[in-house]
């Protein structure tokens, strides 16, 4: 009973944050938004949405159901996380703790709730559950998972093959890989789009103008203390790290692009330091993840 609190506790804390910045912060349509309402509507749109159809199917054009499907996933987030961590060695302590680390990073609850309209926060959720029932030997519910993780967001099996360490969740990558074909022709007139790694490296060089800014910005402001994860050597967490910088030379989001292997960023995180550091270290994290990664 004791375990269902703390999972309650963990999904409470996710709650909390993302209540707190959709009170501080203004939520709106991103321009991605758009073409997932199209979607939903069973109109083409361009890669990489057309890739993307299952929240749509589910919330079709309702603003309201795409809101409520994001927190949602966001909460049950915090929840399997913290499952995650005391699967993987993770004390109850260590486990909360990492808990409220990661609701603190901008790219897993920030600019979910800011931008409902996006797939990050479901694929994310099934890219979880996904993971612990591979970890746990549940291994018809993690295909299942993983399946409809690969419908959400292809991003899905690349991470759940690095973070559960089974390169065999892979073969997902065929559902996205066939939804290709019903892709629209893409708009010459939105740059982004016509010319992602063009338009991506522009900003991000622009970024690079102030060097000791953008590695606040991007850095400490993303990352926060996690980055002390850096200090551990592990192959998954260098490949998850890896993936994500590659995928944000195409995206507009750097954290968002980049944060999806937070699991591991947590994890190594709990394991780079003493028990006594947790406290001060969350207050740190908090007061330096406060305005969230400007990149």
């Amino acid at each position: 009973m004791s375990e269902l609190l703390y999972i309650a506790i963990s999904g409470g804390v996710f709650l909390i944050m993302a209540h707190w910045h959709m009170t501080t912060q203004s939520v709106s349509l991103s321009p991605d938004g758009r073409y997932y309402l199209e979607l939903a509507k069973f109109n083409r749109v361009p890669l990489p949405y057309c890739l993307r159809p299952f929240v749509g199917l589910w919330c079709g054009a309702s603003l309201l159901r795409w809101q409520l499907v994001t927190l949602a996933s966001v909460v049950a987030i915090g929840m399997l996380l913290y499952y995650y961590l005391r699967i993987n060695g993770m004390t109850v302590q260590e486990s909360l703790c990492g808990v409220c680390l990661a609701s603190m990073l901008s790219g897993v609850i920030r600019t979910n709730v800011m931008f409902p309209v996006l797939t990050d926060a479901p694929a994310m959720c099934l890219m979880l559950l996904a993971i612990i029932f591979f970890q746990t030997g549940g291994e018809l519910l993690a295909w299942i998972a993983l399946s409809l993780g690969s419908f959400t967001n292809e991003k899905t099996p690349v991470y759940v093959a690095i973070i559960s360490g089974n390169p065999l969740a892979l073969i997902a990558l065929a559902i996205p890989a066939g939804l290709v074909f019903t892709r629209a022709q893409t708009p010459r007139d939105v740059y982004y789009l016509h010319s992602p790694f063009k338009a991506a490296i522009e900003k991000h060089k622009k970024n690079f103008s102030k060097p000791m800014q953008k590695f606040y910005d991007t850095y400490l402001a993303g990352y926060g203390v996690t980055l002390l994860s850096l200090l551990t050597v592990d192959w998954k967490l260098a490949a998850g790290l890896a993936v994500g910088h590659v995928a944000a030379l195409r995206s507009m989001d750097y954290a968002r692009a980049v944060q999806w292997c937070f699991p591991l960023l947590i994890l190594h995180t709990l394991m780079a330091l003493p028990v006594y550091m947790f406290a001060p270290l969350v207050l740190i994290h908090f007061l330096l993840t406060l305005r969230g990664a400007k990149c």
